[in-house]
């Protein structure tokens, strides 16, 4: 069992995992979290999380408005989840596994959302605490 103790840290990778999926339009729900107009082409990666034993732990995606930026807060919500058919095939986890879903959105200094961020956590290998 893992405990997820920060959520504004870099959310952990366990290996070069990385997916990167090009420049996707942003639905209404992720133009709704970085403050953008629906359709907007957001930069977009998924990573999956596996540890040393070569165990899936985790699955993050992160949506960017541009090139990575350094931001002054955040604002993170966590969520039940079940996985999806589409994480699962990601991931290799099962879909239907209950999940924590840790949606995150970091801010510039000027307080416009800079990332949007999902981290799918199952319950029966991390706990979170805020």
């Amino acid at each position: 069992m893992r405990t997820l103790a920060s959520v504004d840290v870099d959310w952990p990778a366990h290996r070069d995992a990385k997916r990167p999926e090009g420049r996707p339009r942003a639905d209404e729900d992720l133009a709704a979290r970085l403050d953008i107009p629906p359709g907007t082409r957001v930069s977009r990666l998924s990573v999956e999380m596996v540890d040393a034993s070569g165990v899936t732990v985790g699955l993050c995606t992160t949506w960017r408005r541009g090139r990575r930026q350094d931001h002054d807060s955040y604002r993170c919500e966590v969520l039940p989840h079940q996985v999806t058919a589409v994480e699962a095939e990601q991931t290799g986890l099962a879909a239907g596994t209950a999940a924590f879903l840790l949606q995150r959105v970091r801010y510039a200094p000027d307080g416009r959302a800079v990332e949007a961020s999902d981290l799918v956590l199952p319950v029966d290998r991390w706990r979170v605490r805020a």
